[in-house]
């Protein structure tokens, strides 16, 4: 959410909201209580505390001229920003980052392999076949990381292959609340306020993200912005 949207649910002072996020980020606090909690659940499911393999993708999102710097994607006809993502097989993001929309994934992924390497990991990176080639994998076997790119779809249709499909979850959830809400006011900004967007491209919009939820029952507003979306 945004900052003023979490000051007026919590009744906590945005300054004071703020300046505690602020802190704790600066203090790795954010990155130590991830890698935590992503310990914990996985010795809970009877996992080693350390993922033997991730999964890696993109996703381009719409962007306001102010976000970052964007580009074009072609193929999707998009212009915005890319997320570059690795997850592991439950879904706990190990590494993120963004570029403009019109670099290539081949290209954008390395700074995330950087970060997985940097956490000592090292095994195998699966992704699609939009992450073929010698270039990559030369990169990737620099940092310890083989690249195995599947194919995940077949005639238009995705097929959810080995752990590949837990990226696609993870980020539909990482976009769900700006459908709902930032999104409601027409205006198409990024999916993801990780660092690279402009808090001024939505901050008109927060007078109506109150009236959303004070919706509650107000349901029928919520599926009317959805339903616009799909």
């Amino acid at each position: 959410m945004q900052w003023r949207a979490i000051g007026r649910l919590s009744g906590i002072p945005f300054g004071t909201l703020f300046a505690l996020f602020a802190r704790w980020t600066r203090l790795g606090l954010w990155r130590r209580l991830l890698d935590r909690l992503r310990r914990t659940w996985r010795l809970a499911c009877g996992d080693a505390a350390e993922p033997s393999a991730v999964v890696i993708d993109s996703r381009t999102c719409p962007s306001a001229p102010s976000c970052f710097a964007r580009g074009v994607d072609g193929g999707k006809k998009i212009r915005g920003i890319k997320i570059h993502l690795g997850v592991e097989k439950y879904g706990i993001p190990l590494a993120i980052d963004a570029s403009p929309a019109n670099v290539h994934d081949t290209k954008g992924i390395v700074p995330v392999l950087r970060q997985l390497a940097g956490q000592d990991f090292q095994g195998p990176a699966i992704g699609d076949l939009g992450y073929r080639g010698k270039r990559l994998a030369k990169v990737g076997a620099a940092l310890g990381i083989t690249i195995q790119p599947i194919a995940r779809g077949r005639d238009g249709v995705f097929i959810p292959t080995e752990i590949a499909w837990v990226v696609e979850v993870v980020f539909t959830q990482m976009t769900k609340l700006d459908v709902l809400a930032f999104h409601a006011g027409g205006q198409h900004i990024a999916d993801l306020d990780i660092g690279v967007g402009d808090d001024d491209a939505v901050d008109e919009q927060h007078d109506e993200l109150a009236t959303l939820f004070e919706a509650g029952g107000g349901k029928s507003v919520l599926d009317t912005r959805a339903e616009r979306l799909q």
